[in-house]
């Protein structure tokens, strides 16, 4: 896939695999926009990636949900 149907893929809500460098972790993520984000598309998530499931969130949101960095805990 080129970097501009990957482009296009996410800006239609569509799940893209993200290869990370070879360099760096070497591997392969599963990116979604999070406000176009399914059930069916987490429980993809969870079965075929098998990591973690992270989203960007605002700082203010996350003041007021206590949601702490994950480097914190």
């Amino acid at each position: 896939m080129s970097l501009e149907s990957a482009i296009d893929a996410i800006k239609n809500g569509k799940m893209i695999l993200l290869f990370d460098a070879e360099d760096r972790e070497g591997e392969t993520d599963l990116v979604i926009p999070a406000i176009c984000t399914t059930p069916a598309d987490v429980a993809l998530m969870r079965r075929d990636g098998g990591g973690l499931i992270c989203v960007a969130v605002h700082a203010k949101a996350a003041d007021r949900l206590g949601l702490p960095f994950m480097s914190d805990i």
